[in-house]
C-alpha cells in the first residue's frame, strides 16, 4: 500500500531544543566563572551554522522569521532564536558535542518509566486511535527491553493530547520534544482535517507523534545523532515522516527504544 505522504509537524517549545537520537552524554560545568569566556549575541548565519551542525538539516532548509524570531529547520522543526542562543551559548561555554547535546534532551528516569498522557480528544475515532498507540509503546516487545512505560491519567500529566486545530494544511499531528528539564514533551496537537484516514493510520500517526515526546526523530530524514546499533534504513520504522498503516514496531524500532532507555 502506498504511503500518504502527510507531514508529520513538530512544535519545540521555549524548553526544548532538537533532540538527537542516542544515549546520554555528560554535561560539563566550568570550574569558576572566570574561566568562562563572555558570549556576545550570535548572529543569525552564525545560529544558521549552528543549527546545521547539531541538526543534520541542510542549511538551505533553514529559514528564520525575523518577526516571530523563529527558525525552522526541514519545514516541521520550530526553534526560537532565544532558545538557539541559549544552547548556542552552552556549546561555547562547556565545549559541547554532539553527545551532550542529544544527551541533554531525552526524558530522565524520573519521568520514563511511568509516562503520564490525558486524553483531551475529542472525536471517538482519534480517542480509540490514542489509546491503541499507548498500547502499542507499553505492549511486551517494548517493555520487555525498556524502562518506558505510558499511563494515562486524568491530571498531573506529562503529555496532553488534543484535536482542537482543524487546517486545511498537510500536517496530521505535531508534537514538542522533549525540554531541557528532562520532561517528555508536553502536548500532542491533532489535525482534524484529516479525520478521512482510516483507523490504522491514525494509530501510526499517534504512535509516532508519541515517539517525538520522548524524544525520536524522523528515521528517513537526516537530523539528529545516528543510534548506533540501528540499522541504517528503516523504511517500516513509526518514525518514518510518511503516514502508514500502523502494521507493528520494526525490529530497529525496539532497537532504538531499548538503547536509549534501556531496562
Amino acid at each position: 500500500m502506498n504511503p500518504i505522504i502527510t507531514n508529520f509537524k513538530t512544535l519545540i517549545g521555549v524548553t526544548g531544543l532538537l533532540v538527537a537520537l542516542g544515549t546520554t552524554g555528560c554535561k560539563k560545568e566550568a570550574a569558576t566563572v572566570e574561566t568562562q569566556p563572555q558570549i556576545s549575541v550570535a548572529s543569525v548565519e552564525t545560529l544558521t551554522d549552528f543549527l546545521s551542525k547539531t541538526t543534520g538539516a541542510d542549511k538551505a532548509n533553514i529559514t528564520y522569521d525575523e518577526q516571530k524570531g523563529l527558525f525552522t529547520a526541514n519545514e516541521d522543526l520550530l526553534i526560537t532564536k532565544d532558545e538557539l542562543q541559549k544552547h548556542y551559548d552552552k556549546n561555547q561555554t562547556a565545549g559541547a558535542n554532539t553527545e551532550h547535546w542529544r544527551g541533554t534532551y531525552l526524558v530522565s528516569n524520573a519521568y520514563i518509566t511511568n509516562v503520564k498522557v490525558r486524553n483531551s480528544v475529542s472525536n471517538s475515532s482519534w480517542s480509540n486511535a490514542l489509546v491503541s498507540a499507548i498500547a502499542n509503546w507499553n505492549a511486551s516487545n517494548v517493555s520487555s527491553v525498556s524502562k518506558l512505560r505510558f499511563t494515562f491519567v486524568s491530571s498531573g500529566q506529562d503529555i496532553t493530547v488534543t484535536d482542537l486545530s482543524n487546517e486545511a494544511s498537510g500536517w496530521v499531528a505535531r508534537a514538542y520534544l522533549p525540554g531541557s528539564n528532562g520532561r517528555p514533551g508536553a502536548t500532542v496537537e491533532i489535525n482534524r482535517y484529516h479525520d478521512g484516514l482510516g483507523q490504522s493510520t491514525k494509530v501510526f500517526a499517534l504512535t509516532h507523534e508519541l515517539g517525538h515526546n520522548i524524544g525520536l526523530l524522523h528515521t528517513n530524514q537526516n537530523q539528529g545523532v545516528f543510534i548506533q546499533g540501528t540499522p541504517a534504513s528503516d523504511p517500516n520504522s513509526v518514525m518514518n515522516s510518511f503516514v502508514l498503516p500502523w502494521n507493528g514496531f520494526t525490529s530497529g524500532d525496539v532497537t532504538a527504544i531499548r538503547i536509549l532507555y534501556p531496562r
